[in-house]
């Protein structure tokens, strides 16, 4: 069935703004869902697609105006909390609103990963540390491989300033994935001014870190090199 014999059947406009969405236009996938919701306002899923194509395209308020309306006509779908939650964390740097969407996802299904997760990352940037670990304590739980939690509990911890629970995180994460350049860089890190940072940046930069972190890194490298020469010399 083509929409030109049916141009009245939302179904229709919603699989093909699915099909634009997926090519990466995400102007067309707005068209198509926006005569969705024209054609059927009281179903979620034409608002909870077109704010999906919203945030694609960076416009985080139209995406919550969005989530905002899918979450009144079905307040009883965890998705829906979490990706406004994710939004007002990662677009809006509102923690407070995120965590109040991950608390209510997590209401609605308490074994949803990715919302403890992310909570977790809202309580870092608040400095509620100890809230951050119980969330990757419960990540964990339910997922015992999930590298980025290790990641993301190590770097609390040394954020607190456990560096030995923040290493031993590391190593785990180390353990998963022997590649993951972020651990070594964390790692390093943790170890502060010592011959073992030092090979842990050098791994971490072989790898290959993101743009953001590798300059950093590099710099970091030197002064640790310093550093431990510096030491060196003054017991030699």
């Amino acid at each position: 069935m083509e929409i030109q014999q049916s141009p009245n059947e939302a179904r229709l406009y919603y699989e093909r703004g699915n099909a634009y969405y997926a090519k990466g236009e995400h102007n067309k996938a707005i068209e198509d869902f926006t005569k969705t919701i024209q054609l059927k306002p009281d179903v979620a899923a034409g608002y909870h697609c077109r704010s999906i194509a919203y945030y694609n395209k960076g416009d985080d308020s139209r995406a919550i105006a969005d989530l905002d309306m899918a979450i009144q006509l079905k307040p009883t779908d965890a998705d829906y909390c979490y990706l406004r939650g994710f939004i007002y964390l990662t677009g809006k740097n509102d923690f407070d609103r995120a965590i109040a969407d991950f608390n209510q996802t997590t209401k609605i299904n308490p074994d949803h990963t990715l919302a403890h997760h992310k909570r977790g990352i809202a309580y870092i940037s608040k400095e509620e540390y100890d809230k951050a670990i119980e969330d990757f304590d419960q990540v964990l739980r339910l997922d015992p491989a999930n590298e980025k939690a290790y990641l993301d509990r190590g770097r609390t911890y040394h954020l607190k300033g456990e560096k030995t629970l923040a290493i031993s995180d590391c190593d785990q994460a180390i353990r998963i994935d022997p590649n993951c350049a972020m651990a070594y860089l964390q790692r390093a890190r943790a170890y502060g001014n010592t011959e073992q940072a030092i090979k842990d940046f050098e791994t971490a930069l072989h790898l290959g870190l993101p743009n953001e972190y590798a300059e950093n890194a590099k710099k970091q490298l030197e002064l640790t090199r310093n550093m431990v020469f510096a030491r060196l010399c003054k017991h030699s």
